[in-house]
């Protein structure tokens, strides 16, 4: 089965870390088998706390240095990984997964993320651990946004804007972040037509609107 362009674009944010990729949420282990053929220098796991997934994830990565372990997020993280990947999963998973084991990001100095719901959430969260934002991308596939995070040790204040949006989308504006933007401003429009002008709501929902058309028309 041919890789997403998603996990391709995941394999392009991870850097060639010193120590390797902590891959939670494997699934196939499609990301750690195109790392793996990619000539990636590090140690790769990947990990799934089902057994399901877990049994297509060791049958999938069979002779190859890919290993592999059916736990609960990050409870095997080691200091034989400097890089950590937390994709396919909403922000509350994520979160909760760091909360559980805070102290194992002391391994870490690469984070990269795809978080399929409060992407602003995600980025305040990280930061406040103590991480900066090195990279964002974004597309489209199969009708769903992604955005697509990497963040790395340091610190850097973002303004609401920058928070909300991405600092990087920000600057870099491509075609799916401008249509992204369009899609929502349509869908709050339909909605808004759908309510009373004296709810509260309405206000909100228009501010929205102002604000998304703002952010792609500058």
């Amino acid at each position: 089965m041919p890789i997403s362009k998603r996990l391709l674009l995941l394999a392009s944010l991870i850097k060639d870390a010193n120590r390797g990729v902590f891959d939670v949420g494997s699934d196939h282990g499609y990301l750690l088998l195109e790392l793996y053929h990619r000539g990636f220098k590090g140690n790769l796991k990947g990990v799934e706390n089902k057994v399901g997934p877990f049994t297509n994830l060791t049958n999938n990565t069979l002779n190859t240095p890919i290993s592999t372990s059916l736990s609960d997020g990050i409870d095997d993280l080691t200091n034989n990984y400097s890089c950590l990947v937390l994709a396919g999963m909403g922000f509350t998973n994520i979160a909760k997964i760091i909360d559980k084991n805070k102290e194992k990001l002391n391994y870490i100095d690469q984070i990269v993320i795809d978080a399929h719901n409060f992407i602003p959430e995600s980025r305040k969260y990280f930061i406040e651990l103590g991480f900066k934002i090195e990279k964002e991308l974004i597309l489209k596939e199969n009708n769903i946004y992604y955005e697509l995070i990497s963040f790395v040790k340091g610190h850097k204040d973002y303004s609401d804007e920058e928070l909300n949006y991405g600092p990087i989308l920000l600057r870099t504006k491509d075609k799916a972040f401008i249509e992204k933007y369009e899609e929502i401003n349509k869908k709050l429009s339909e909605l808004l037509d759908k309510i009373d002008v004296k709810n509260t709501r309405y206000n909100e929902i228009k501010k929205e609107i102002e604000r998304n058309t703002l952010i792609i028309s500058k």
